[in-house]
């Protein structure tokens, strides 16, 4: 068995976070970003909860907060259903669906941000 090895020079952390975790401004999708958390923190006001992202969204009010359409929530138990999620399991993909909506501009969760979150796990 003939088996190639390559060297490569260790990446700083520090590069890897800056370019990874935080885009610059000019980055296109800064904006976008700055949109969806306006609208998380205008949803958590909403709520009467003080700053909040939707990965902290409470349990108890992740069925209003997420505003899932029908076909939304029939894909998400049926899939639940097929990949055994745990009721965990399916508010965490809830609250990235959430997530996807509010990248997309959209006040509602569809089907197609659930499958995205599913696809994410």
């Amino acid at each position: 068995v003939y088996k190639r090895q390559v060297q490569v020079r260790p990446v700083e952390a520090g590069d890897l976070i800056e370019r990874v975790w935080r885009p610059p401004e000019d980055f296109p999708d800064a904006a976008c970003r700055r949109r969806a958390v306006g609208r998380q923190q205008a949803r958590a006001r909403r709520l009467g909860l003080a700053r909040i992202f939707n990965a902290r969204l409470p349990a108890r009010l992740l069925p209003s907060a997420a505003e899932a359409s029908p076909e939304a929530e029939r894909a998400l138990i049926l899939h639940a259903r097929r990949l055994g999620l745990t009721g965990r399991g399916v508010h965490r993909v809830l609250r990235v669906a959430r997530t996807v909506a509010d990248l997309a501009g959209e006040d509602q969760v569809q089907s197609g941000h659930v499958m995205e979150a599913l696809a994410a796990r």
